[in-house]
């Protein structure tokens, strides 16, 4: 559970926790904004103790000070930046995955195959059109797709015929 790996941190170290939006953009196509939990240490830093992405090593994060994890989901907000049916099927797509998700208990989720493949029999080609979206929209001096520290145009942008 997230925002349990903050509060033990303020348990353990002291400090507070500090509730907010971690917030992260597909690059001209949507932009994405999580409930999270971050500790704030003792000198005032602000730490995310929450597992990430490889090469994931920094958040935005927008405070909310007054929110409070109630103890169950919280879904994402998502907004498209592009008017696109790609876009609005991927942002569809998430929408019923925490719809679903929500009516499981916090913490590790599984939910069978069977399940999965019938809430979402076109999940595949869904992320995969958003995914060929994003590199056309992508320009070269964006991150990269692939999440290394590179720009898109330096790192992977060749095999995508954007040269």
């Amino acid at each position: 559970m997230l925002f349990g790996n903050a509060a033990r941190h303020v348990e353990r170290f002291g400090g507070e926790l500090l509730h907010g939006w971690a917030i992260w953009e597909v690059p001209q196509l949507m932009v994405e904004a999580e409930f999270h939990a971050v500790w704030r240490d003792p000198t005032g830093t602000l730490v995310d103790v929450n597992p990430r992405r490889p090469l994931e090593t920094r958040i935005t994060l927008t405070p909310a000070p007054a929110m409070r994890w109630p103890g169950n989901a919280i879904d994402n907000i998502r907004d498209a930046l592009l008017d696109d049916s790609r876009v609005h099927a991927f942002i569809a797509q998430a929408q019923r995955r925490y719809e679903l998700l929500k009516e499981y208990p916090p913490g590790l989720i599984q939910v069978d195959a069977a399940t999965w493949a019938a809430n979402f029999p076109n999940a595949a080609a869904i992320d995969k059109a958003f995914f060929l979206l994003s590199i056309t929209h992508r320009a070269l001096t964006d991150p990269c797709v692939c999440g290394g520290p590179a720009r898109f145009g330096d790192c992977h942008a060749e095999e995508f015929g954007r040269r």
